[in-house]
């Protein structure tokens, strides 16, 4: 004798879907933001490197022409 089975239907079943499809959003938003802020990070991060370079060549310069101008202080 054949029986009829029912399974309930969920409700929530497109509400995960669409809560799934939200989180891979959010996901790759994130990643995206993730990858401007390494390329803003390296961007800074050469600028810094200039910036250290110069001041340490002009540094230099300056102990350099305090060396040299001592002795002509002392006359």
């Amino acid at each position: 004798e054949d029986i009829d089975v029912r399974f309930p239907v969920s409700l929530n079943a497109s509400s995960t879907t669409l809560s799934i499809l939200e989180s891979e959003e959010q996901l790759k938003q994130l990643i995206w933001n993730r990858e401007r802020i390494d390329e803003d990070i390296g961007r800074e991060k050469f600028v810094l490197d200039n910036v250290r370079t110069m001041y340490n060549k002009k540094r230099g310069e300056l102990v350099n022409f305090l060396a040299q101008s001592a002795p002509l202080a002392d006359k």
